[in-house]
């Protein structure tokens, strides 16, 4: 086997390392919006709930512009979008640089990034899952996505460093090359049948030629070929059917009350840490150790959670509850570096944990056939609590003159999102032993009279699903 096969015989694994790679910036720059808010605040002079909104703009059209994308795909292919998403999202950051006031930017980051990273990532995560459809769902998926961790580590020290010497607006329109140069990673993404044509070229080729014989040998017995085409049902007609379902909505209810909870956080604690009694070195710490959580929760997910001796959906309700408990301690532990940073690295472990399996949750609930339709609910919908996270969190703050509203808020959400996956969870598991219990019903006997001296008894069993 040359390394051309060997390459195409593993391409899943080459559209997963490409999207950690372009991940990095992308998902760097949106979930560290906390790091930049500061810079912005203070250059337009508006308020914490004002300032806030771009990043909200962006996080949420990152997950709520999903059928907008699946709908694209319908007519371009993946790589088209994905290309399509890295121009909008480099673009986007560089005509950020040159806004003049507050109301540009919730267009030109809120808009353009937001929805050019949704075209860049959610298209991505689905074509991957096309090539893991049942074994390593969660670690491909979950790999795919580890770059936003490194770029959540690593973006407050650059932000500090690179807005400190070069100021905010050139610093943005150097994000937007690097954006641009780890983008174009986008032309490997290929389905799967146009890799198997490529490795299988000359078995293709054998292939026709037996199609080519039979042709020639029914035609001589005169008789014809024929091939049916199926009608194929378009994506908005699948996903209205998909919506008939109760666990669709079980489901939505679950991710918009947990992205509301853990979002309303990205771009609150930066703005909270501000106003501390801490230093500004102490404060990047702090927000870097945010993203190791984040990291060491993907790392964990993408190598044990499939091993575990319970189903994704509970491990996932347990991720809430893990990401949620913390918030009611984060206030009094503002002045200890210590007690805030291993609080923030169990909020951020769970964050991390619910973040890395967005997509693997919503295909272990509706299965692989149905991977399209999942990823763009489970996405929607967490674009949607995202949307309302920033102003809910910036208002309540606002409101009250502190934080420790704003965040028993989110502690209270990531709790009534662990009982909302756990009754998802008895629901999956209940229709599984229902499906179980189909199978093992009494047999429907056929008899076929005239075939014998006496009927043979044919049994088969019918199951529902």
């Amino acid at each position: 086997m040359d390394f051309r096969d060997g390459l195409y015989n593993h391409w899943g694994w080459v559209l997963v390392v490409s999207s950690f790679i372009i991940t990095i910036p992308l998902h760097g720059i949106e979930y560290s919006y906390n790091s930049l808010m500061v810079w912005f605040q203070d250059e337009f002079q508006a308020s914490k709930s004002e300032t806030g909104l771009a990043g909200t703009i962006a996080i949420g059209l990152l997950s709520l512009s999903s059928p907008l994308s699946f709908f694209l795909l319908e007519f371009v292919s993946t790589r088209t979008v994905i290309l399509l998403g890295v121009a909008m999202c480099s673009t986007g950051l560089f005509a950020s640089s040159f806004v003049p006031s507050l109301p540009y930017l919730y267009f030109t980051y809120g808009v353009l990034y937001g929805i050019g990273s949704n075209f860049t990532h959610v298209p991505a995560l689905a074509l991957i899952i096309k090539y893991f459809p049942k074994k390593h769902t969660v670690s491909s998926t979950c790999i795919a996505q580890l770059g936003a961790s490194i770029g959540v580590i690593a973006l407050p020290s650059i932000v500090e460093t690179l807005f400190g010497q070069l100021g905010w607006r050139m610093s943005m329109r150097i994000f937007a090359g690097v954006m641009l140069l780890t983008g174009t990673l986008g032309i490997v993404f290929v389905p799967p049948t146009v890799v198997e044509e490529r490795r299988q070229s000359k078995a293709m080729e054998a292939l026709k030629d037996c199609e080519k014989s039979k042709e020639a040998m029914l035609e001589k017995q005169g008789l014809e070929l024929i091939q049916l085409d199926l009608p194929q049902k378009s994506f908005v007609r699948r996903y209205i059917d998909f919506m008939s379902q109760m666990k669709f909505w079980v489901t939505e209810l679950l991710f918009f009350v947990m992205a509301l909870g853990v979002t309303m956080s990205l771009t609150n604690i930066g703005s909270f840490l501000s106003e501390t009694s801490l230093s500004e070195d102490k404060q990047v710490l702090v927000l870097s150790v945010m993203g190791i959580g984040d990291l060491v929760a993907r790392v964990f997910v993408s190598a044990a959670v499939e091993r575990l001796p319970f189903s994704r959906t509970t491990y996932f309700s347990i991720a809430c509850l893990i990401a949620g408990v913390p918030f009611f301690f984060l206030v009094v532990a503002s002045d200890s570096v210590v007690l805030l940073i291993s609080l923030l690295l169990l909020i951020n472990f769970g964050r991390g944990s619910l973040f890395g399996m967005i997509v693997s949750v919503g295909v272990e609930v509706f299965g692989a056939e149905n991977s399209d339709e999942s990823t763009t609910s489970v996405f929607f919908a967490f674009g949607l609590g995202g949307l309302f996270a920033a102003p809910v969190g910036g208002a309540i703050s606002d409101a009250t003159g502190s934080y420790v509203a704003t965040f028993y808020f989110c502690g209270s959400l990531c709790i009534l999102a662990f009982i909302i996956a756990t009754v998802l969870a008895k629901m999956r598991r209940n229709a599984k032993s229902k499906l179980y219990e189909g199978s093992t019903e009494s047999p429907i006997v056929y008899t076929f009279p005239g075939i014998s001296s006496g009927p043979e008894v044919y049994e088969t069993y019918i199951t529902t699903v």
